[in-house]
């Protein structure tokens, strides 16, 4: 009887032991296409176990049976060994191939035990490169060869910071890679797909720059580049040896997903106008998809990938219940928006639940996330397109609105334009058109000099407060027409073309009218310019009053007094307010002139100052008197020390005076500090002249003759030592009044000289009349006879004519030994130049003079 139990015990468990073996060994198929691969598994948490360890007797009862049909394990930090047996029961040898379907497996060690215990080993990976596959596919594929009734043990590690997923299959090949080859044509066909509508919507986003289509586009890109890296189908083409930029990829394109499809929910649902507090929690969506972006570089890749997906179940489900609020909030599209995404989030989460181990693996687990993409693509699309119609027909009537309403604006455009090129008074084009019309010229002049010319009416301000602007608008209009009809006669006059027709002037402002013209062609026509120019300043007839408007003209020629329309008209005007334009009716511009300068303008203030606070100082130049070759006079020269500019010359600041009125304050103080230096030379026994220079503007003072006639008798001064000089220019501008006032002047018994002759335009007649005693040859005459022999005959006839006039004669601009001796040949009576010496102080002319006698140093 024990015996008997003892038998029945060793069968029980023969037959228990057969019954394990037999579970998880696996045969070869012979009619089935492939077969699952049922194994056992044993998770090394310890990162302990080798090979040999793991088919050591001890860990016999450590290892458990996979109970469904694939081990999924969901994402575990550590290492799982798993073990199977492969036999082929038939009398044939037989070749099949084992698959672990799910590619994303980091590191996948396969050991096969052959029947007579040899081991083989193979290490795969999409850590590694694809070439080390033993068959180059996404899959992992084994080969497995065996003999008629082999059997072999197989000993699988995998180690993952994904997802524990371990799909074995057993297949025959030819059904293999038929079956791979249809499920890569499937994958292609959504691809193309999915690249199609990506690029028909970024051409939508190029073509109307719409931020939703761009936003959608991006979606579902990098939805697709998502499901190409989980099916691995991207690595065999791109980087195949780098498989680290498809795990980077993987990391960050579950937190791009969930990014992408928040800012699409945002401008599809258009959130923001329907609720606030929605508009807040996408924002909050936002902000934790760019959280997850950031925790791919500051996490480990495990840690991350768990935080995005994780991150990205709750934000994807909070984007699929914002449809159904926004529809309710009067958005009927957001219906559309909650189908598609609604069957987008079924097949994602039954995907990533299977990844997790919620979930068996099978198709639908496998492609639901991609089915559900694919139909929401084409829904969404389908919605994008209805949208893009509906804006294109909204459109279309906007445009026939807008096509109303444009003819109407066109016509006030119009009016408008008519309005800002047009002058409202004279109906003449304005200020803008005349810019306008200069640049115009300006670009088309090729080479040619442009003249552009701005008449001022002085008495302007006048005319107005007496007539009242009603009045004044009248006569401007009449003065208008009497211009344009005048100035179309000027040659060389450039045409304007103005909105209401063709004009030969603008209006500029009140009271001031423009003008272009060739300025060659008007240069050569100077009499009938000036004709022109004054038949303009004609009294005008208005209301049975005769009106003298005292028109001024100004000029400047393009290129020398600018380049561009701005800079031409502004120096045009800057020469009609000088002196010049008012005593000749026209002025060229000269930058001397112009007292706009900023320069000019802060010196106009300093020079009041400097006259007061005793910045100025006299400077002396010398006279030679050829005949009794000794120092006979000095000419009394005013020099300005400034704080930033140093030693002024009186170039630089006597126009400024003369424009602003001080060239009265500053021409008595160089009188009264000439006198003080002649009494001073008195004092040092130097018999000298004593020159001074006036301007014209100080001629037409009239008190200049009590003031000199003052001054004289309080430095007890010899009025035959005190010579006023004044420029030939200045006394031609009106030499009748020079004349008279000259005349007084000399009663005094002071000495009259006419500086810089030979530069004006000084006529014989008023020559001879002029009471002079002196006749300054200017020096550019001077410098002309050592150039040719015409200048030497002018100089010549020019001293003698002088002579015979009886005035002494000064030579200016000497500036070395032959000039000097020539002048004595030509009986030329003083010199003065920097042979002599340049303008120097008191002290230091005291130290010239006494230095030697001046035959020695400057006799032939």
């Amino acid at each position: 009887m024990l015996k008997l139990i003892i038998q029945i015990t060793l069968l029980w468990m023969f037959m228990t032991s057969v019954q394990a073996n037999a579970r998880f060994e696996t045969f070869l198929p012979e009619q089935e296409t492939s077969v699952v691969v049922k194994v056992e598994y044993v998770a090394d948490t310890q990162y302990q176990h080798t090979i040999e360890s793991i088919r050591s007797d001890k860990h016999s009862d450590t290892w458990q049976p996979v109970l469904e049909d694939y081990a999924n394990f969901g994402y575990q930090p550590h290492p799982y060994w798993y073990r199977f047996t492969i036999s082929n029961p038939s009398d044939k040898p037989a070749n099949h191939m084992l698959e672990i379907s799910y590619p994303l497996l980091d590191e996948v060690d396969l050991y096969r035990i052959h029947s007579d215990g040899a081991m083989d080993h193979v290490k795969t990976g999409d850590r590694l490169p694809y070439s080390q596959r033993v068959v180059e596919h996404p899959h992992f594929l084994f080969p497995v060869a065996l003999n008629p009734g082999e059997r072999n043990e197989f000993y699988l590690r995998v180690m993952t910071k994904g997802s524990q997923l371990v799909p074995l299959n057993l297949w025959q090949p030819v059904p293999l890679f038929v079956q791979l080859s249809d499920e890569d044509q499937l994958h292609a066909v959504y691809f193309g797909i999915v690249i199609v509508i990506v690029f028909f919507n970024l051409l939508i986003f190029l073509a109307l720059r719409e931020k939703l289509y761009f936003y959608y586009s991006a979606s579902a890109l990098l939805f697709m580049l998502f499901f190409a890296i989980m099916r691995a189908k991207l690595f065999p083409y791109i980087f195949p040896n780098t498989p680290e930029f498809h795990h980077f990829l993987l990391l960050i394109l579950p937190a791009s997903c969930l990014l992408f499809a928040a800012l699409f929910t945002r401008e599809f649902l258009n959130i923001p106008h329907y609720s606030k507090k929605l508009a807040q929690l996408i924002n909050l969506i936002i902000g934790i998809a760019l959280t997850c972006l950031a925790g791919v570089f500051l996490l480990d890749n495990q840690t991350s990938l768990e935080f995005s997906v994780l991150c990205a179940i709750p934000g994807t489900f909070a984007l699929l219940l914002m449809g159904p609020i926004i529809a309710i909030l009067g958005n009927p599209m957001a219906w559309v928006y909650t189908i598609a995404w609604g069957i987008f989030m079924f097949g994602a989460t039954v995907t990533a639940m299977s990844k997790h181990g919620f979930l068996p693996v099978s198709f639908m687990t496998e492609y639901g996330m991609q089915i559900g993409s694919a139909l929401e693509v084409f829904i969404l699309n389908a919605a994008l397109a209805f949208r893009f119609y509906r804006e294109h027909e909204e459109k279309l009537v906007a445009q026939e609105a807008r096509l109303q309403a444009h003819s109407e604006r066109r016509d006030a455009e119009l009016r408008l334009l008519q309005a800002s090129m047009t002058d409202p008074v004279t109906m003449m084009p304005n200020r803008t058109s005349f810019e306008q019309a200069i640049h115009e010229i300006l670009e088309k002049r090729e080479g040619r000099r442009i003249a552009v010319c701005a008449i001022e009416i002085v008495r302007f301000a006048e005319i107005s407060k007496t007539l009242g602007h009603q009045n004044t608008d009248l006569l401007m209009c009449e003065v208008a027409k009497h211009f344009n009809r005048l100035v179309a006669d000027v040659p060389g006059i450039i045409p304007l073309q103005g909105v209401t027709g063709q004009f030969n002037l603008c209006a500029l402002e009140s009271g001031a009218f423009g003008f272009m013209l060739d300025a060659d062609i008007g240069e050569a026509n100077t009499d009938r310019i000036n004709e022109i120019i004054r038949a303009l300043a004609t009294p005008i007839d208005f209301k049975e009053m005769r009106i003298e408007l005292q028109p001024v003209t100004g000029v400047a020629v393009c290129p020398e007094h600018g380049l561009n329309a701005s800079t031409l008209l502004r120096h045009a005007q800057v020469a009609a307010d000088t002196s010049e334009a008012r005593e000749r009716y026209l002025s060229y511009y000269r930058p001397e002139q112009d007292q706009y300068n900023a320069r000019r303008l802060m010196m106009i203030s300093e020079l009041k100052d400097a006259i007061n606070e005793g910045d100025l100082e006299l400077y002396f130049q010398p006279k030679l008197d050829l005949k009794a070759q000794k120092i006979t006079g000095v000419e009394a020269l005013v020099r300005w020390h400034h704080s930033r500019y140093g030693l002024v010359r009186p170039d630089d600041f006597i126009a400024i005076a003369e424009q602003t009125g001080v060239i009265r304050s500053l021409t008595r103080w160089v009188i009264k500090e000439a006198c003080a230096a002649q009494t001073k030379l008195a004092r040092e026994g130097l018999d000298l002249v004593m020159a001074i220079n006036l301007s014209a503007i100080n001629l037409r003072e009239p008190d200049l003759y009590d003031f000199l006639r003052n001054t004289l008798n309080d430095f007890h001064l010899d009025p035959a030592r005190i010579y006023l000089e004044l420029t030939e220019t200045s006394m031609m501008q009106d030499p009748l009044e020079a004349i008279a006032t000259l005349s007084r002047i000399r009663s005094l018994g002071v000495g009259i000289a006419i500086d810089d002759f030979g530069t004006g335009y000084s006529s014989l007649a008023y020559l001879q009349d002029m009471p002079a005693n002196e006749i300054k040859i200017d020096k550019s005459l001077v410098a002309a006879m050592n150039i040719h022999d015409q200048g030497m005959a002018v100089l010549q006839k020019t001293i003698d004519m002088c002579h015979e006039l009886s005035f002494r004669v000064v030579a200016e601009g000497v500036e070395n030994g032959s000039m000097l001796n020539a002048l004595i040949d030509l009986d030329c009576d003083l010199v003065q130049g920097y042979l002599l010496t340049p303008p120097l102080p008191y002290e230091r002319l005291l130290d010239w003079l006494a230095e030697e006698s001046v035959s020695s140093r400057f006799a032939s």
